[in-house]
């Protein structure tokens, strides 16, 4: 009695312990626009259950909005981040807004130069703090070919490549396979030979109507005819499955491009 008494208790701990280090495992998402997160927002809504996710916002949005009725500059500025927290809100991970306004060259190269440095800087720093089990961003594609969407990925990797994070921080794009329309998406852009989406992630229409929830909150952005089609497009797509690849660099050395 004794013995089975020890083994149920023994066999207890190490379930807890088991979801204690599942639970203590984080996602960070790293997106240069508030609403950039519905792009995989199914995604996000799986995993919430079972980790710690943060979103992390790179630049002011300081551009009018997709519904014309709203104002420009700031004020829209603060609207848009209103929104982004009720949509991180009804998913359930946690906001970071990093304010680092727009990453072009409008004003200038030599303005341009020294906020990719500042942003650089401030993402590293940032990625030591939370310190994720895996960080998850769009491919050099964009995901939609948005030129904000393909710099954020490109300084995301080039950060873990300068610091050596590859094994330390895990980095996956997400991708849309060629031979399926993606949902929201421009024809051509995003898409990648399915042979290299390794990972395939399977959500639940829970998952679905939670994440499809959380695009409510962007009235500033999307119209409700926008809505509605997100939601035909999804409820038409059967999958339940969104792709991911994760980012790899091979230890092999070779002394020559032709070399196998």
């Amino acid at each position: 009695m004794r013995t089975s008494i020890l083994l149920i208790l023994s066999t207890f701990i190490l379930l807890s312990y088991s979801k204690g280090q599942e639970k203590n495992k984080s996602i960070l998402a790293v997106f240069p626009h508030s609403d950039d997160e519905t792009a995989m927002g199914v995604v996000l809504a799986k995993y919430t259950s079972q980790y710690k996710i943060f979103i992390l916002y790179i630049v002011d949005n300081v551009d009018t909005s997709g519904v014309d009725i709203t104002p420009e500059g700031d004020s829209i500025n603060h609207i848009k981040i209103a929104e982004a927290k009720c949509a991180c809100t009804k998913l359930g991970v946690e906001p970071i807004f990093l304010g680092l306004g727009r990453l072009d060259a409008r004003t200038g190269l030599r303005a341009y130069f020294t906020k990719i440095k500042k942003f650089k800087s401030v993402l590293t720093k940032k990625i030591e703090e939370l310190n994720p089990s895996v960080i998850i961003t769009f491919g050099p594609d964009g995901e939609s070919g948005h030129y904000e969407h393909q710099i954020v990925s490109n300084i995301t990797t080039e950060i873990i490549l300068y610091n050596g994070w590859v094994e330390r921080y895990p980095l996956y794009y997400i991708g849309w396979p060629k031979e399926k329309k993606p949902i929201e998406q421009l024809e051509g852009t995003g898409e990648v030979d399915k042979r290299y989406l390794t990972v395939t992630i399977h959500y639940t229409e829970e998952d679905e109507a939670k994440a499809l929830e959380s695009y409510k909150c962007y009235k500033n952005q999307f119209s409700p005819e926008d809505f509605q089609e997100w939601k035909d497009e999804h409820d038409a797509d059967k999958s339940n499955i969104y792709y991911f690849r994760q980012f790899a660099v091979t230890n092999k050395t070779k002394k020559d491009l032709f070399d196998k």
